[in-house]
């Protein structure tokens, strides 16, 4: 069975456009703000988040111990051209300097998930979010049409182009928040929920946000794998035994999905079978660490 690819946290629909694949993608634009408690964030950790060389001939075995201690890396010598990464957040800008007019003629329907908009997990938060988000489920196609009527082609050119990348990466073998610092031409890995079941806690799934700062707008593209949305996950039987029960019960992407839009940070414990007993996870089913 072919597994599910996606940008942002939204499940796969089949492509109905002839033109792009049959993944999603969610670009997320952060506002420039002048107010007052909109401060830069500050890393509350000693640490910096593991950066990992995947040609290293260590690499996984580094990419285990980040994904068990922290639950998020970062990734370089990752193989995608750097050609690919400019494309894409030259996309991104491009789309979301359109006037809003224009971007709302793709607007995100009351009860959707793909278009343009605010983030759906904006209610979760007392505070407004200074951010303007676009999702594509799907095909490309008709988003992109709607906002290039004479030139929607070269986007959708540039996402599938980014789609294959991802795809072939993903193929390959201390409390408080921590900054991560962009650094050109590296990607961030975090691990998600979903895997976190999958190792029955082993895997940390870790806490994340994005901030906006005072000099700069800032683009973040996320990109989710996993598996066809029908398809039940649970902990792995190697890593469980009389003394290691299974933690989660069995859940597919499709439900998950539908427990975290209603419950957000909470869905994990939703799905929950039994209290820590392993050692692996904490109380609140994600690790200490937070990204920021």
């Amino acid at each position: 069975m072919r597994p599910t690819r996606s940008f942002g946290a939204h499940r796969l629909v089949p492509s109905s456009g002839p033109r792009c694949p049959s993944w999603s993608v969610q670009f997320q634009f952060c506002l420039y703000s002048d107010r007052a408690n909109d401060a830069s964030p500050v890393s509350c950790g000693s640490d910096p988040v593991p950066m990992i060389d995947l040609e290293d001939p260590d690499a996984m075995m580094h990419v285990g111990h980040a994904c068990r201690t922290w639950g998020v890396f970062q990734v370089m010598n990752h193989g995608v051209p750097m050609m690919v990464l400019d494309d894409m957040e030259a996309s991104g800008r491009k789309l979301f300097s359109l006037p809003v007019h224009q971007k709302l003629q793709a607007a995100r329907p009351l009860d959707g998930v793909s278009g343009y908009g605010v983030a759906p997990i904006s209610s979760f938060f007392p505070k407004l979010m200074w951010s303007e988000g676009f999702t594509i489920v799907g095909s490309a196609y008709e988003h992109a049409q709607k906002l290039w009527p004479q030139g929607y082609t070269h986007f959708c050119e540039v996402i599938e182009e980014y789609k294959k990348e991802m795809n072939k990466l993903v193929k390959r073998e201390g409390a408080g928040w921590v900054t991560v610092p962009p650094i050109r031409g590296a990607l961030v890995v975090n691990v998600g929920d979903l895997l976190h079941i999958l190792s029955n806690g082993l895997y940390s799934s870790v806490l994340h946000r994005a901030m906006v700062n005072r000099t700069q707008h800032r683009l973040s593209v996320a990109y989710l794998y996993g598996p066809p949305s029908k398809v039940r996950i649970s902990p792995l039987s190697k890593l469980t035994d009389s003394f290691h029960p299974p933690l989660y019960r069995p859940v597919t992407w499709s439900e998950y999905l539908g427990t975290k839009a209603k419950h957000f940070n909470n869905a994990l414990s939703i799905v929950r079978l039994c209290a820590q007993m392993n050692g692996f996870v904490d109380v609140n089913d994600h690790n200490g660490v937070l990204v920021g």
